[in-house]
């Protein structure tokens, strides 16, 4: 270890706040150029539930990348938070990551996060009842990144808020910027 570090002496970092699932994920993704989660599916057809706690997983996994500052370990997760978005399950064909992955992220990374981003562009491809359902749960920041956002892509697509026999519907402008 180099620099001034408390435990350059110990020559042992402790992480006690990182789950051993993570880091032992995250150890395999060093090695193997693979990650497996506990929630892998193994050609099951995933529930809603499992695709929530494979985001919640990989959000973990991608703050621990962070922390260790491992810019080939977040590419790969962010491949992976893509992976589990286009998942289709039985009732749903789109995955956004849900409050806990959210709360996960923000918490452990800074605005500048390209994960961040990532959320919020997945989240701006859902439908209005799933944004108001969970908005109180997500944390302000990510709120206030997503309204951005999706202001931004009214903008792009000519939208002026206005009511007219003309106007269309917040789920086909947000259907126009997912093409």
């Amino acid at each position: 270890m180099n620099g001034d570090w408390a435990e350059r002496s110990d020559r042992f970092v402790k992480f006690p706040e990182d789950e051993v699932e993570v880091f032992s994920a995250y150890t395999n993704l060093v090695y193997t150029n693979k990650i497996v989660t506990p929630e892998a599916l193994f050609g099951e057809i995933p529930t809603m539930e499992k695709l929530r706690l494979e985001h919640d997983f990989l959000s973990k996994l991608y703050v621990l990348s962070e922390k260790l500052q491992d810019y080939r370990a977040k590419v790969h997760v962010l491949e992976a938070f893509l992976a589990v978005a286009q998942e289709k399950t039985a009732v749903v064909a789109w995955i956004v990551p849900g409050p806990v992955a959210v709360q996960t992220l923000y918490n452990g990374t800074p605005a500048t996060s390209v994960a961040r981003r990532l959320f919020v562009d997945l989240w701006t491809r859902t439908n209005v009842s799933s944004l108001s359902s969970h908005c109180r749960a997500m944390p302000h920041d990510f709120v206030c990144d997503l309204v951005l956002a999706l202001h931004k892509l009214l903008y792009e697509t000519g939208y002026d808020g206005r009511e007219s026999k003309g106007t269309i519907s917040l789920e086909e402008i947000i259907a126009k910027g997912a093409t």
